[in-house]
């Protein structure tokens, strides 16, 4: 992967086409490689508790998008 765990507030200044590391569930930066060994990577995200093999590479507003639809699923 070509993107950087980040903290949130890094995703509010800079570069419109940089790409974050996101949680493919809740859209957080917080997401964290658990493992890694020969069948690849697995990460786990402390917001949403997802685990699994898959993550996002996005731009500030793909991980805006992510995050605002999260949030509306969780409330309604």
């Amino acid at each position: 992967m070509t993107g950087e765990n980040v903290e949130k507030e890094d995703l509010s200044g800079g570069d419109d086409e940089k790409l974050f590391m996101v949680c493919p569930v809740c859209g957080s930066p917080s997401i964290y490689q658990a493992l890694g060994m020969i069948m690849g990577q697995h990460y786990k995200c402390p917001e949403c508790n997802y685990s699994g093999s898959l993550v996002i590479e996005g731009n500030k507003e793909m991980v805006k998008e992510i995050r605002e639809k999260y949030k509306e699923k969780k409330e309604g």
